[in-house]
């Protein structure tokens, strides 16, 4: 008699259900997604940041702080 170790015609058994699977999936979609929108806003402020700068040394800009 021989010895299989493994059960051939045996479907594997998953090790992480589909409902975890699909949770997973979408929370890394909504960290992708958070991602993408501080990237920019990031640039944003960096853009207003050197505008702001820029408005300072300027000598006709009236602003008085």
């Amino acid at each position: 008699m021989s010895w299989i170790p493994f059960k051939i015609g045996q479907p594997k058994k998953q090790i992480v259900p589909k409902t975890v699977e699909r949770d997973f999936e979408r929370e890394y979609g909504k960290l992708q997604q958070l991602e993408e929108q501080t990237q920019r806003l990031q640039k944003d402020m960096k853009k207003s940041t050197d505008a702001d700068l820029g408005d300072a040394g300027d000598p006709h800009c009236e602003t008085d702080i």
